[in-house]
C-alpha cells in the first residue's frame, strides 16, 4: 500500500515537472480521435453524394462498344430487350484543337439525352451543331464564347462542323477524378472534354451504345447491384455479338454492291468505246 501511493506521487510529481509534454501528448491523442471520428462521419455522406450525383446524370450500368461500330436500328433493338431501361447511342473522339492560341488534345462526346447526361455548371446548354460544352475542371467561365477549331482527330470525317463555340461549362459523370485518359494524338494524354450535340457529327453509326438497367440496386458497393447486373450480361454479351456480325455483314454488302455498280458501270463505259 505504502509503495502504491509513493508510486502515485512519483507520478504526480514527474507529470508537474514536465506539463508541457503531457499536454502535448495529450491534445495529438485528441486531435487523432477526432480525425478518426470525422473520417467515420464522412464516410456516409461522401457516398450518398456520390450516389445521387450518379443517379441524377443517369450513369450508364453496361456500355457496349464493337470493333465497326454500332447502328441506330441496333440502338432501338437494345432499348427494347427485357430489363433495359434506356439505350443511347454515342459517338466519343479523341481530337487536337487549337483553343484560346494553343493547341488542346480533348476528348469529345455526344451531348446525350437519356444515359450519362453532363449537368451544367455555368453558361447554357448548346442549340446548334457548332456549339459546345466544356470541362468545368479545365475551363473556366472566362472561355465562354472563345472558338474551338478541330484540327486533327482519331476518326477521319467525323465531324459536320469543325469549329465550335463554348456557350457552357459542365461535369460529367464519365469523368469522376482528375484524370481524362490517354490518347495516340498529341503528346499522349487528353487534357480535357467537350461535349457537342449529335448533330455535329458526321458519323453514320455510333462507337458505342450505353445502357441502363431497371430496377438496379444503384446503392454504391452494394453486393446486389453487381448481382442485377450479373444476371443481365450473359444475355448482352450473346446479343452484342449477333448485332455486330450483322453490321459486319452490312458492310460486306454494300462494299460488294458499291464494286457491283462500279463494275457495270465500268462495262457499259467500255461497249460504248467498242462501238464508237
Amino acid at each position: 500500500m505504502v509503495m502504491g501511493s509513493a508510486w502515485r506521487k512519483n507520478n504526480l510529481r514527474e507529470l508537474r515537472h514536465s506539463i508541457g509534454r503531457y499536454l502535448a501528448i495529450l491534445s495529438i491523442i485528441a486531435l487523432g480521435v477526432g480525425f478518426f471520428a470525422g473520417l467515420k462521419a464522412a464516410k456516409p455522406a461522401m457516398l450518398l453524394t456520390g450516389q445521387d450525383y450518379l443517379n441524377e446524370t443517369k450513369f450508364y450500368d453496361f456500355r457496349l462498344i464493337t470493333t465497326l461500330g454500332l447502328t441506330q436500328d441496333d440502338e432501338r433493338y437494345f432499348a427494347s430487350l427485357d430489363g433495359v431501361a434506356a439505350a443511347e447511342g454515342a459517338v466519343s473522339v479523341d481530337a487536337v484543337a487549337e483553343t484560346g492560341g494553343r493547341e488542346r488534345t480533348v476528348k469529345i462526346l455526344t451531348l446525350t439525352d437519356r444515359v450519362n447526361l453532363p449537368k451544367l455548371t455555368a453558361g447554357r446548354m448548346p442549340q446548334t451543331a457548332s456549339e459546345c460544352l466544356a470541362d468545368t475542371h479545365r475551363f473556366s467561365e472566362k472561355d465562354l464564347g472563345q472558338t474551338v477549331k478541330i484540327l486533327r482527330t482519331s476518326i477521319n470525317g467525323c465531324f459536320s462542323v469543325q469549329e465550335f463555340t463554348i456557350v457552357g461549362l459542365c461535369t460529367s459523370p464519365l469523368y469522376l477524378n482528375v484524370e481524362r485518359g490517354t490518347t495516340t494524338l498529341g503528346g499522349g494524354s487528353i487534357e480535357a472534354f467537350l461535349c457537342v450535340p449529335k448533330d455535329a457529327f458526321a458519323l453514320d453509326y455510333f462507337t458505342e451504345i450505353c445502357l441502363s438497367v431497371q430496377n438496379a440496386d444503384r446503392v454504391l458497393y452494394s453486393g446486389q447491384y453487381d448481382t442485377d447486373l450479373d444476371a443481365l450480361r450473359p444475355g448482352l454479351t450473346q446479343v452484342l455479338e449477333e448485332r455486330a456480325q450483322l453490321r459486319y455483314e452490312s458492310i460486306i454488302d454494300d462494299a460488294r454492291q458499291a464494286l457491283s455498280d462500279a463494275q457495270a458501270e465500268y462495262d457499259r463505259g467500255d461497249s460504248d468505246d467498242v462501238s464508237r
